[in-house]
């Protein structure tokens, strides 16, 4: 790979309009979004030895907070993302060589994890708002090449604080966990897990108790649905199998007055 350079600059008020989605049995109405800010951006920018060496296609993703158009929907919060084909690096400024590098999207992970959710009715993930999957024009960087948007509702609250988290009183945590496993019984049933499983991928909102899972961007199929499993507390942090938590989780120590430690030797 050669150094990353980010693609999408001063969008901000920039109007995207997306079809509507008419795939059965999907229906999502036309809808115009207008962006607030760029969240975050994550290039994939390849050289041609990257690309014979099986490396993938040339890309940039970005993450950014739109609203739909529209005076009143300024709170109206949600979150798309462009996933969009960029020249090999060394290509930028020859057109033809541009061009000839259009291929179709590889498989978008996250949009189809969204899509299953919203078509099978789960409750406890951010819901598909819309999404639209286009060809770049002769303008573009990469002419004919892929470009994909997808947004999906802002639900309240942020990604989950981890050492805040482990800084609460025992009984406090214990609240959380029973939710999580609420939640996470209902989510593992559709048949797909966010990678990494992390508590990143934790969206609560405590003023509320609602609990979200996020995070499918790499999202992968499980063979079969799963059963709720006391490993899932590990796998999200919500249950260390350390004595020494900090190796695991910077900035906390532990607290024997109000850490538990089960007979395997997990923290609670």
């Amino acid at each position: 790979m050669t150094s990353q350079i980010e693609y999408f600059t001063d969008l901000e008020g920039t109007e995207i309009t997306l079809d509507a989605v008419i795939e059965e049995p999907l229906h999502i109405p036309a809808q115009t979004w207008v962006i607030v800010e760029k969240l975050r951006e994550d290039p994939w920018r390849l050289t041609r030895k990257d690309v014979s060496d099986g490396m993938g296609v040339s890309y940039t993703s970005a993450k950014f907070l739109c609203h739909p158009a529209g005076p009143g929907n300024e709170t109206k919060l949600a979150f798309m993302r462009i996933r969009q084909q960029v020249p090999i690096a060394g290509t930028e400024f020859k057109p033809t060589l541009r061009a000839s590098q259009a291929v179709e999207e590889p498989e978008n992970k996250e949009l189809n994890a969204l899509k299953f959710f919203l078509i099978h009715g789960c409750e406890v993930v951010p819901r598909l708002l819309g999404y639209q999957q286009s060809k770049q024009k002769e303008d573009d960087m990469v002419p004919g090449g892929f470009v994909t948007y997808i947004v999906w509702e802002k639900v309240p609250s942020d990604s989950f604080d981890l050492i805040k988290f482990w800084l609460r009183p025992f009984n406090e945590r214990e609240v959380i966990r029973d939710k999580f496993r609420q939640v996470f019984t209902r989510f593992v049933k559709f048949g797909f897990m966010p990678l990494p499983a992390t508590s990143s991928k934790i969206i609560y909102d405590e003023s509320s108790g609602q609990m979200h899972i996020s995070g499918f961007t790499f999202a992968y199929r499980l063979d079969e649905p799963q059963e709720f499993k006391d490993r899932f507390f590990y796998q999200f942090q919500l249950a260390l199998p350390d004595g020494h938590p900090g190796a695991l989780i910077p900035g906390i120590e532990k607290n024997n007055a109000d850490w538990r430690e089960d007979e395997n030797g997990w923290l609670w």
